[in-house]
């Protein structure tokens, strides 16, 4: 796997990737496949309970398809009914590497909704000059 070189950046791209799960599967918010030569810096990840009544539990976590493992953001956390929570905020932000996914999980189907963004939004960096990590 290769690591680009974020001081040679070629490309940024301001992009905000949303979410409303229809289910309580773990989906797949974000993923950057292995050889994709991309970082992803992520910046915010905010969650949404529009739900009038109930709390609602949520998973965030990074997946990492190299070792087989989940690494969790957040876990099992309350967001009140009709409250907005921002999981990670820009001094907690992290690049999301390659072959790592970002994934999440409502346990209430159409309980929450999932924003991940940062002032820039997230950035895809791509690189001509990577280094072998």
């Amino acid at each position: 796997m290769s690591a680009p070189n974020i001081v040679t950046i070629s490309n940024i791209f301001g992009r905000t990737a949303i979410s409303y799960p229809g289910n309580t599967n773990p989906y797949f918010m974000l993923s950057n496949p292995i050889g994709s030569n991309h970082v992803y810096k992520i910046d915010s990840i905010t969650l949404c309970n529009s739900n009038g009544y109930n709390a609602v539990a949520a998973n965030v976590w990074v997946n990492d398809a190299n070792s087989a493992s989940n690494v969790a953001l957040v876990y099992s956390i309350s967001v009140p009914a009709l409250t907005t929570l921002i999981a990670m905020d820009k001094a907690t932000s992290f690049y999301l590497e390659e072959g790592r996914s970002l994934v999440i999980q409502s346990a209430v189907a159409n309980g929450l909704s999932f924003i991940v963004s940062s002032i820039w939004k997230y950035f895809v960096i791509f690189s001509t000059n990577s280094v072998s990590t």
